[in-house]
C-alpha cells in the first residue's frame, strides 16, 4: 500500500528519499504504489484520429501484424476483436465480446501472423486462426494477466506480465515459468515491451511508471535512472 499522504511522482518529477531511484525487485500486492521515478516524457504535438468506423471508443487493446503494418486488431468492449488490412478500410469482427472476456492486450506472433494472443481477466488466450476462435491450453498461464510481449529474434518466447511479475512461455501457450516476482510499484500496466537489442524488458505503468529489467531476470530499474547512468559513463 502507499505510505499515507503520498502520492506517485509524475512523469518527469524527480524522485524523492521515499521514492528511491533504484527499484528493487520485491512481493507486492497488484495495484501496489509505484516507487521507481519516470523518464521525462517527449511530448507528441498532434495526433490524428484514426478509429473512424469503430463502433465505439471502447478500445481496450491494440496489435499490429509485424509481417503487413497496415493490419491493425483491436479489441473494442462490447464488440469484440476487430481487424482491418489499411487506414480507411472497414473494420471486420473476427471474434465476439462474448469469447473472451475483458481482454486487457493483444500480441501477434512475428513469423505466424495467424498466430494471436490475448492477455485477460483469466488467463493468456491462444489463436491459430487469425483470431477467429479462441482457446486456453489446459496447462496454460491461468492468472489475471494485463500485458503480452513476444521477443524480437527470439520469436519461441512469449512474455506475459500478471500479477505476481513476468511469466515466461513458449509459443504455444502450453508452458510457463515466473521470471522474478513483482516489484514494490508493480499494478495495472498500460504496456509490456520487449527490447532485443539490450535484452530487457520494459515495463509501462497505468501511473506513468517507467522501468526495465533482464530479459533473463534481475532487479527492475527506472528507465530514467538507467539513462543518467549512460550519461555519466560517456562523459568519463
Amino acid at each position: 500500500m502507499r505510505p499515507a499522504g503520498s502520492r506517485p511522482p509524475r512523469v518527469g518529477q524527480t524522485a524523492t528519499d521515499s521514492q528511491p531511484a533504484a527499484v528493487r525487485s520485491g512481493k507486492a500486492p497488484w495495484g501496489a504504489s509505484a516507487l521507481c521515478p519516470p523518464v521525462r516524457a517527449t511530448r507528441i504535438r498532434s495526433w490524428k484520429d484514426d478509429s473512424s468506423g469503430l463502433p465505439t471508443h471502447g478500445l481496450h487493446a491494440m496489435a499490429l501484424d509485424p509481417e503487413q503494418p497496415n493490419r491493425v486488431y483491436v479489441w473494442v468492449v462490447g464488440h469484440g476483436l476487430l481487424t482491418r488490412d489499411a487506414p480507411g478500410e472497414r473494420w471486420q469482427q473476427l471474434a465476439p465480446a462474448s469469447s473472451l472476456g475483458d481482454v486487457r492486450a493483444l500480441a501477434v506472433h512475428p513469423l505466424d501472423h495467424e498466430k494471436l494472443y490475448a492477455a485477460t481477466a483469466t488467463g493468456v488466450w491462444v489463436s491459430s486462426d487469425g483470431g477467429r476462435r479462441w482457446e486456453q491450453p489446459a496447462d496454460g498461464l491461468r492468472k489475471s494477466a494485463a500485458g503480452l510481449a513476444i521477443v524480437p529474434g527470439a520469436p519461441e518466447v512469449v512474455l506475459a506480465a500478471t500479477e505476481d511479475g513476468i511469466f515466461v512461455g513458449d509459443i504455444t501457450g502450453r508452458r510457463w515459468r515466473l521470471s522474478g516476482a513483482a516489484p514494490q510499484w508493480w499494478g495495472p500496466l498500460v504496456e509490456l515491451i520487449a527490447e532485443p537489442a539490450t535484452r530487457s524488458v520494459i515495463a509501462l505503468s497505468h501511473e506513468g511508471m517507467v522501468a526495465h529489467r533482464g530479459l533473463d531476470g534481475g532487479d527492475w530499474r527506472s528507465l530514467s535512472e538507467a539513462l543518467s547512468s549512460r550519461r555519466a559513463a560517456r562523459q568519463e
